[in-house]
């Protein structure tokens, strides 16, 4: 299996692991005793270790590489899960999140850089767009599979049946990825080598604006999950309807990845489409803010899947042109880690402005969708000052 074909199946993994969460953690942990408080914050240490995990994965990700950083995220992730399924008490089903998090964190990093590493820079928005379709289809399928499975079945064989899933990848990765062949690009000695500084990677123009991007994006991410489905309830929407606004929004975006993205992003460089996508998740949040029906909500999450379609494989790739071979575990880990902090900054703010205004407010949709607004222009005034990746021939 190529570098590529090993990557894209460690993203579909970590991401479906992320989405079978969703329905099953916050309810195991009230079957543990935990009280609402408790259960919110045994369940947020997952994020907290995931937000200091995606930090370290750059460091980890050079002093071990590449294979082996994964495969141990894979079998830490394993290690968790399986656990869950022994834990008796709120503080042990907390401390194994923390281990969960950790062992994902290094996950999506591990996979992007490998993902760069082993395709040309004319291909490589095609194969960021891939992985992407892979998120998306891990969206669509995760949640509904682990909720119909964790109701007939039990969350603990839920838990168990990922973890099988994370082992058996694990054992893909250490026996398939030994010879990866890289491309070219990743082959090139870089003067980075001996020592990569994590304040170079902070301090760069091109990738702070992949970063500010990605918080832009990622609020607007939390703002959905933690205030979308509160709003639709309090306007007596079904839960089929709360659940379905979300698969429009993964499949829009999934037709997205598939073609038309890869094509713009080579066609007109990466920061257009970037621009161009944080735009229409701007526009998206502040439809919702505007829609009153149920087919407003449809097509308002159309357009944020449209916005994330051709946000992500132009932010992906735009970090890997923007670092050397060395330096794209740490690029990818500091924007992994802008992706958890934008999420935790939406749900935080959204439940801030609920708490202020009132379930059936608005203003969660109305401040994210003006940031990401806000957001665009600058992006566009840098596009101007720095050097741009140009637009690529794509490959044949």
């Amino acid at each position: 299996m190529s570098g590529s074909g090993l990557a894209r199946l460690v993203v579909f993994v970590a991401f479906f692991d992320l989405f079978c969460q969703f329905p099953i953690v916050a309810p195991f942990a009230r079957q543990l005793g935990a009280d609402p408080l408790v259960a919110s914050v045994t369940v947020a240490t997952y994020d907290v270790a995931n937000l200091v995990g995606n930090l370290a994965a750059g460091f980890v990700l050079i002093g071990i590489g590449r294979q082996r950083t994964i495969v141990g995220g894979l079998l830490a992730s394993a290690i968790a899960l399986a656990l869950y399924g022994v834990v008796s008490e709120p503080w042990q089903f907390g401390a194994v999140r923390a281990l969960h998090g950790l062992g994902q964190a290094v996950l999506s990093p591990g996979a992007f850089t490998l993902l760069s590493d082993s395709v040309a820079p004319s291909r490589r928005a095609q194969a960021m767009g891939t992985a992407g379709a892979f998120i998306a289809i891990a969206a669509v399928i995760g949640p509904a599979v682990a909720g119909i499975a964790g109701t007939a079945f039990g969350s603990v064989v839920v838990f168990q049946a990922v973890a099988a899933l994370m082992l058996a990848a694990s054992a893909i990765v250490a026996f398939l990825g030994r010879n990866v062949e890289v491309s070219a690009d990743a082959r090139e000695p870089s003067t980075d080598t001996v020592k990569v500084s994590l304040g170079s990677i902070l301090r760069r123009p091109q990738l702070i604006v992949a970063n500010v991007a990605c918080l832009a994006w990622t609020a607007g991410i939390g703002t959905l999950v933690v205030h979308l489905p509160l709003l639709l309830e309090t306007r007596g929407a079904s839960a089929s309807v709360r659940g379905t606004s979300f698969s429009v929004y993964a499949l829009v975006s999934l037709v997205l990845f598939a073609r038309p993205s890869p094509w713009l992003v080579n066609r007109f460089g990466r920061l257009l489409p970037l621009s161009g996508g944080l735009s229409l998740i701007g526009i998206s949040l502040l439809g919702l803010a505007l829609t009153t029906t149920t087919a407003g909500v449809y097509g308002a999450m159309a357009l944020f899947g449209s916005g994330f379609g051709l946000l992500f494989p132009a932010v992906t790739s735009y970090i890997a042109d923007h670092s050397s071979p060395s330096e794209r575990g740490m690029a990818y880990g500091v924007f992994y880690a802008a992706y958890s902090l934008g999420v935790v900054a939406g749900e935080v703010g959204s439940g801030q402005l609920a708490e202020v205004f009132g379930p059936a407010t608005v203003a969660p949709f109305v401040a994210f969708g003006c940031l990401a607004l806000f957001v665009t222009p600058w992006v566009v005034m840098v596009n101007r000052r720095v050097a741009p990746v140009r637009a690529i021939a794509p490959a044949q």
